[in-house]
């Protein structure tokens, strides 16, 4: 894991949905920040993926999580 990102933050990067509902099945951690506190649904808005979103959203990430900035996903 480079910086503290789980393969759940490169798939959420990436937009790869497949990929995001395969590692969700097998109970990634939704909300887990990487060094800088953000999680993949912090990545997926930012990188406008919203089909990522919804889904990370629908396995029930935290919308009002901060990052180290004190920012939220949303």
């Amino acid at each position: 894991m480079q910086d503290g990102r789980t393969p759940l933050h490169w798939a959420a990067s990436s937009g790869s949905l497949d990929i995001v509902r395969d590692l969700l099945d097998q109970k990634a951690e939704v909300d887990r920040g990487d060094g800088s506190g953000w999680t993949p649904l912090h990545i997926a808005a930012s990188a406008g993926h919203e089909d990522v979103v919804r889904e990370l959203l629908g396995a029930g990430a935290d919308v009002n999580k901060k990052n180290d900035k004190g920012i939220t996903p949303l």
